[in-house]
């Protein structure tokens, strides 16, 4: 008796695993791993997200349920990137290890990118997946190692799996929603005597930026998980943004518990942190998850100052200097040669002055002194350019973004806020033009464009500007503006 207890003791650990694999992603026989740090990750979520920049990737690492003796310990890395202004590429790599079992998957998916208006786009992707369930029979203890039959459950216990995913994401300005579906592929898993079915599952989420680029940014996030047959998994999180780069959030999982995220960006680099734990009556007694992100996008902007040229039309001042002195030596310099030709007679001075009273020597030479008042008068321009630009312009403020980028730094808000005041002070309306550097794809550096001058008008509405006095133009790509490539990724003011 004592023996067949140890006998099946590979079985009991077999059977365990399985149930751990069905429950190791959330409570209720949730089948996919909860990651609570989607709001940096959207492929965590919705496989359409992949190459929503021209370049993103996260390695995420969670430790679940510290309560549990082998708890499962989990490495996903999501990657994605552009292909032009419309498609998208990426992989997910995933691995589950809990005791003696291992689940490896990796996913490759494809995202088309359909471009709505100057804000917004809607993605749309597909995935498919191989993932492998790895059961290690040799570390389990068999009494009797003469016996075949336990010899050959020691051994290393494989099943492979191939499935399929698509999803759809919106993502606006303010505004971001998605949509789905996982394992549409339905399959049975087998691990020897234990079979268990992977059921189709929905995801949906919705997420809305309040106070969008300013200083605290407000954004909740509304997702629910959906399994053909089984659970529902709703959860909300609300996370505080300040300054664009640091990040804090709370939030509830029904039927599980809380959630907790802290996060930072810095230039290209992100990491965040996240834990939940189990309060419902389900999960007391699991312990504590936690979770670190760290991140790469290689088209966020850096968190560095632009150059400060405020006044780009105090260059026009040389021009109205230069004609003066141009114009008027030129009769100087002709008259010169016709003395120089009569020097016939170098004793004889009183010659050339009576040759040249008569025709117009003497007159000539009168115009002399008026070369005299030119050349005071370019101290009287030296005090124009600064009225005549105002004239032109008045707003003759530049504001620069980094490449790739329609985020305000701290300098260029600084700047937007005294143009505000500027416009305030005066009548009529003003057009927001905004430019971007000829460097890479057309459409996309048209679309950064106008994108640069939608925030610059939304800023200058926050600074009290009235809407209906603002517009805005796409000036596209160029180079005519600065010889300096990215002094062209502006926004002017007309």
């Amino acid at each position: 008796m004592r023996e067949m207890k140890k006998i099946s003791v590979f079985y009991r650990k077999l059977t365990s695993a399985v149930l751990v694999l069905l429950l190791s992603s959330g409570v209720k026989a949730q089948q996919t791993t909860l990651f609570n740090t989607y709001s940096y990750d959207l492929m965590q979520l919705n496989v359409a997200a992949i190459g929503r920049t021209c370049f993103e990737a996260n390695l995420n690492y969670r430790a679940q349920w510290l309560g549990i003796s082998e708890s499962p310990r989990l490495y996903q890395l999501n990657a994605g990137m552009a292909l032009g202004s419309n498609n998208g590429v990426g992989m997910r790599i995933f691995q589950q290890s809990q005791g003696l079992l291992k689940i490896t998957n990796v996913t490759g998916g494809y995202a088309y990118r359909l471009k709505l208006s100057e804000t917004s786009k809607l993605h749309m992707g597909v995935g498919v997946s191989w993932s492998q369930n790895n059961f290690d029979g040799t570390k389990t203890n068999v009494i009797d190692k003469t016996d075949v039959t336990l010899n050959t459950n020691q051994s290393n216990l494989r099943s492979n799996n191939f499935d399929c995913e698509a999803g759809a994401l919106y993502l606006g300005d303010k505004l971001t929603a998605g949509i789905s579906a996982l394992h549409l592929y339905n399959t049975n898993s087998k691990l020897e005597l234990v079979t268990y079915n992977i059921k189709p599952q929905l995801n949906v989420m919705v997420a809305y930026k309040f106070n969008k680029g300013g200083p605290i940014e407000v954004e909740p996030w509304l997702v629910n998980r959906l399994t053909v047959g089984g659970a529902n998994q709703p959860e909300a999180l609300v996370n505080v943004k300040f300054m664009q780069m640091v990040t804090v959030g709370a939030g509830y999982r029904v039927n599980y518990g809380i959630l907790a995220l802290a996060g930072v960006e810095v230039g290209k680099l992100r990491v965040a942190y996240s834990f939940d734990y189990g309060t419902g009556k389900s999960s007391t007694g699991l312990g504590t998850s936690h979770q670190i992100l760290l991140g790469l996008d290689l088209c966020r902007k850096k968190n560095t100052k632009s150059p400060d040229t405020t006044l780009v039309q105090e260059t026009p001042p040389p021009p109205p200097v230069a004609p003066t002195p141009t114009t008027e030596p030129e009769p100087v310099v002709k008259e010169e040669p016709k003395p120089a030709e009569e020097p016939a007679a170098p004793v004889v001075k009183e010659e050339p002055k009576v040759e040249t009273p008569i025709p117009v020597a003497e007159t000539k030479p009168a115009e002399v002194p008026v070369v005299k008042e030119p050349i005071d008068e370019p101290v009287k321009p030296a005090e124009k350019p600064v009225i005549v630009p105002e004239e032109i312009n008045p707003i003759a403020t530049t504001i620069y973004f980094d490449k790739n980028s329609s985020l305000i730094s701290t300098e260029n808000a600084n700047k937007i806020k005294k143009v505000a005041k500027i416009i305030n002070d005066r009548r009529g309306n003003v057009v927001v033009v905004g430019y971007a550097s000829p460097e890479g794809e057309q459409t996309h550096n048209n679309d950064l464009a106008a994108k640069r001058a939608q925030v610059v008008r939304q800023a200058l509405i926050k600074y009290g500007v009235k809407a209906n006095r603002l517009s805005i133009k796409s000036g596209g790509a160029t180079s005519s503006l600065d010889n300096v490539v990215e002094h062209n990724r502006t926004v002017r003011f007309e």
